[in-house]
C-alpha cells in the first residue's frame, strides 16, 4: 500500500480510508544525562558536575489524526 503526502501535510492513503489523518517529517529528540569531564593536555582531568540535555535519537514521520 503506497501513500501519498500533500503540502498541506494531510496526509490520505490510496484507498481513501482515513483522510483526516496528518504527518509532519522531523527528528526525534530523547534527554540524556551524565557527568561532564575536562582533561588537561598532562593527562589530569577535572570533574565539572553533572548535566542533562536533549539530544538527536532519528528522523521520520509522526502521524496523527
Amino acid at each position: 500500500m503506497s501513500s501519498r503526502v500533500y503540502q498541506s501535510d494531510q496526509f490520505t492513503d490510496e484507498f481513501g480510508l482515513d483522510p483526516s489523518v496528518y504527518a509532519e517529517y522531523g527528528v526525534f529528540t530523547e534527554v540524556t544525562s551524565g557527568y561532564y569531564t575536562y582533561y588537561y593536555s598532562n593527562c589530569t582531568q577535572t570533574n565539572y558536575g553533572y548535566i542533562t540535555a536533549w539530544v538527536p535519537d532519528g528522523q521520520g514521520w509522526n502521524t496523527w489524526n
